[in-house]
């Protein structure tokens, strides 16, 4: 009995592995930086789409870019967005955009992503003030075939999509997506 216990104790240490656990609002993890990849801990989760829902890639991308509408959930600066990413590395660009999915470029990074899946992202330059009820949108230029970042339950994100990041159709409102906003809070939590 005492075995199984082990066993089981150690597939749910493997089964998180990567990923930051949330504990109050505080994200908290061992730590270490690869490309895009971060696993470290985590002060600064402001919002999350279905980060604490089991992750179930609905497939690969094919490539193009997403564009998800951003109703921020209080004011605050945003400083990173990540994914859960992974299944293949390459370059990707997350982008805060005013107005709609063409609109002015108000934060933008581009990063490696690493194969190993986890939560990837990196901190927009400039970071962007934002406020609920204000008209963003952030934008998703994916690593063709890579895993998707989605979840297997949840709510369902709003989307639209471009295979040429700039023909964005209507909108989507079929997929559980995962991902997590850091920023500043301009107001106590």
């Amino acid at each position: 009995m005492r075995i199984t216990a082990i066993v089981f104790g150690a597939l749910l240490l493997c089964g998180v592995s990567g990923l930051a656990l949330a504990n109050d609002g505080i994200v908290v993890g061992e730590g270490s930086t690869q490309g895009g990849f971060y696993d470290g801990p985590r002060e600064d989760l402001i919002h999350e789409w279905n980060a604490d829902q089991e992750h179930s890639p609905a497939g690969t991308y094919s490539g193009g870019c997403f564009a998800y509408p951003y109703d921020p959930p209080m004011e605050y600066t945003l400083e990173r967005v990540e994914w859960l990413a992974g299944g293949l590395g390459g370059t990707v660009t997350v982008q805060v955009r005013d107005g709609d999915p063409n609109g002015t470029v108000l934060g933008e990074v581009t990063y490696d992503e690493v194969a190993q899946t986890g939560w990837q992202g990196e901190n927009l330059v400039p970071a962007v003030p934002v406020v609920p009820g204000g008209d963003y949108f952030i934008i998703y230029d994916v690593v063709p075939d890579a895993d998707a970042s989605t979840a297997a339950a949840g709510d369902i994100i709003p989307y639209r999509y471009a295979s040429d990041c700039a023909s964005y159709g209507d909108i989507f409102e079929s997929i559980y997506w995962k991902a997590r906003f850091y920023g500043t809070s301009a107001v106590p939590v």
